[in-house]
């Protein structure tokens, strides 16, 4: 197990970081807070060096939330995520090169005893589905949609609850215990807080780590993907907290939803329909007869019928549209 040695320096009044990746920076806020910290990795990309006044515990959230964009919960361990979602969970035109240029460790370097111990070494993450492999006290059962995001730890002689509870605060879960087993849930309030935090976002591409063929500004159809980004956005606002947890008992569950006349969720459908009328007008190069299928779809659309969203989880919604002399198309 290789322990890291992480760029930090305390001075009396300030809480100094000197820059390093998501593992880096774990370990620095685990030392300057006295207990373990679990944090979401998004890529590989460093975190810039900062310096925080040591005003009070209480001023440490506020503080390091405005300074970095990172935001911790906080209790007797410590989860870090920047309030959103990674973004294989939803992305508009870029796909997450699977690795971030890191490497995932093995759930054999967590150190059992009668506590835990464990330090993230740099450009490490762990799989939060494999940590399910580790020797806890108690089965860890970790829900579907956590299972493939990426963390990295620190903590020393922490009581393994404590640690998954840093874990679940990390990744947006719902911690919970019971005689038999630790279980990381889905939390339908931190669902729909991050979701709305992501699509609320400008996602600028990274050539380095972004595949190229999904470039916005070379994408036909970036147009398209920023309004489907608002249908998403007000799918969820329509849903309830008891309807995402229905959605999310296990992945592809669907559900048909109305978008009456005049709501948000009509003018964003209306909005897409907008943006793939400008594209089938514009000069862009699209790959074979798709513009002339798009053009053709359009005209058939019976504006008078209500249009529908099939919504799928994680994040899909198709607008389904009524045709006229009958029929439905999703677009």
């Amino acid at each position: 197990m290789v322990v890291l040695s992480c760029i930090l320096a305390i001075s009396q009044g300030y809480f100094k970081f000197g820059g390093g990746d998501a593992a880096t920076f774990a370990k620095a806020v685990a030392v300057e807070q006295h207990r373990p910290v679990a944090a979401l990795v998004y890529d590989n990309r460093p975190i810039k060096p900062f310096q925080l006044p040591r005003f009070g515990a209480q001023d440490f959230p506020r503080d390091l939330n405005e300074r970095t964009g990172w935001r911790p919960v906080m209790g007797s361990a410590i989860g870090l995520s920047r309030g959103c979602w990674t973004h294989d969970v939803y992305y508009p035109y870029v796909t997450k090169k699977s690795t971030f240029g890191l490497t995932k460790d093995s759930p054999d370097d967590l150190i059992f005893k009668s506590s835990l111990t464990v330090s993230s070494a740099p450009k490490t993450y762990f799989e939060l589905g494999d940590l399910q492999k580790a020797p806890w006290p108690k089965p860890l059962k970790v829900h579907w949609f956590y299972q493939k995001m990426a963390v990295v730890l620190d903590a020393h002689d922490a009581f393994p609850a404590t640690m998954l509870e840093a874990i679940s605060k990390a990744v947006g879960g719902k911690f919970v215990e019971t005689d038999k087993e630790f279980r990381i849930d889905f939390d339908a309030k931190e669902f729909r807080a991050r979701t709305m935090a992501t699509l609320a976002q400008s996602f600028p591409f990274d050539p380095e780590r972004d595949s190229p063929a999904n470039d916005p500004n070379s994408d036909p159809m970036a147009g398209v993907a920023r309004c489907e980004r608002t249908v998403i956005l007000e799918t969820i606002r329509a849903l309830s907290d008891a309807d995402l947890d229905r959605l999310f008992v296990k992945k592809g569950i669907s559900r048909v939803i109305p978008a009456p006349k005049d709501s948000p969720l009509s003018m964003a459908v209306q909005a897409k329909l907008a943006a793939y009328e400008d594209m089938v007008h514009s000069k862009v190069s699209v790959a074979g007869n798709l513009i002339e299928t798009y053009r053709a779809v359009l005209k058939k659309i019976d504006g008078d019928i209500p249009p529908r969203i099939y919504f799928s989880s994680p994040l899909v919604a198709s607008v389904a549209l009524g045709m006229k002399g009958g029929g439905t198309i999703l677009l």
